[in-house]
């Protein structure tokens, strides 16, 4: 019954707009009749559905208001495309935090979220797609021979004077680390030689695939966040991160840097961690 009602309320009004459409066009072509009529109906159709829903209170799915996305509310939602609102994307920014490996809590991070935070890093821009970040994942027992060699070089390659304390700082905080479950090299890529189709290129300034460097990082620290996982870009001393046997150990060129580790790990007290910045006012110039 009700859809016989609904067909009756439709053809009322669907009916003597194609009767209207067909006068319309007794002069035309028969081609331009049809296409006057057609749209005419469409139209007085959709007109029906339209006055149907203000009448019941309910609209059609293509006049819901979750389609309609104003200026305040996409701001704050996902848009159809997918992509985070404006103040999702800004509040993520703000909630991350360098976590110190103090505070973490010795659980593991899983396969698979690695994996991903390798992926976002991946997507971070480069120019001319150089895409000169590489990664080496330390886990299990792998961490404690990256901390052996980094105490050996750190004893070292340092000054005699300066070792022994220096070497006795990097063992303070050392205490920490078995809490740390992953430590990822984050390498930039400098040297082409070993591959002929890139070597003979142009290649970029160091310092623009270091900038390319730092924003792979920092996606992979906004993923790390959004996934509740606790995350710390540390330098290390670079008198061990330049020395060619720690190259070697990475597994990299002596001509490739490493710019530092990302720390990760879980954490109990990452809410506890609050940010601050001076006014961004403060350190911006407008000039028109």
């Amino acid at each position: 019954m009700a859809l016989a009602k609904s067909l009756m309320f439709d053809a009322a009004i669907v009916g003597p707009s194609v009767a209207i459409a067909a006068m319309k066009s007794r002069c035309e072509s028969y081609a331009s009749g049809i296409a006057i009529g057609g749209g005419v109906a469409l139209g007085a159709l959709l007109i029906s559905k339209f006055v149907r829903g203000s009448i019941s209170g309910s609209f059609p799915s293509f006049f819901s208001s979750s389609t309609i996305h104003t200026s305040a509310s996409a701001s704050s939602s996902t848009s159809t495309s997918g992509i985070p609102g404006p103040e999702q994307v800004f509040n993520l920014i703000k909630k991350r935090r360098s976590v110190f490996p103090r505070d973490y809590n010795g659980q593991p991070v899983s396969r698979d979220i690695i994996n991903k935070l390798l992926e976002a890093g991946n997507w971070a821009p480069s120019n001319g797609l150089s895409q000169p970040y590489r990664f080496v994942v330390f886990e299990g027992e792998e961490r404690y021979k990256l901390q052996d060699i980094m105490v050996e070089l750190l004893r070292s390659k340092s000054p005699p004077e300066e070792a022994e304390q220096r070497v006795k700082r990097f063992e303070r905080k050392r205490v920490h680390w078995p809490k740390v479950p992953t430590m990822i090299a984050l390498c930039c890529k400098l040297d082409y030689s070993d591959d002929e189709s890139l070597s003979k290129k142009k290649r970029n300034p160091e310092w623009e695939e270091f900038c390319s460097v730092g924003a792979c990082t920092q996606n992979m620290m906004l993923l790390a966040t959004s996934y509740g996982i606790a995350s710390y870009w540390a330098s290390f001393p670079d008198i061990v991160r330049e020395a060619d046997e720690f190259k070697q150990f990475l597994g990299i060129s002596t001509k490739d840097r490493c710019l530092g580790f990302l720390i990760l790990g879980q954490s109990d007290v990452i809410d506890s961690y609050r940010g601050a910045r001076k006014d961004v006012a403060d350190k911006t110039v407008f000039r028109e």
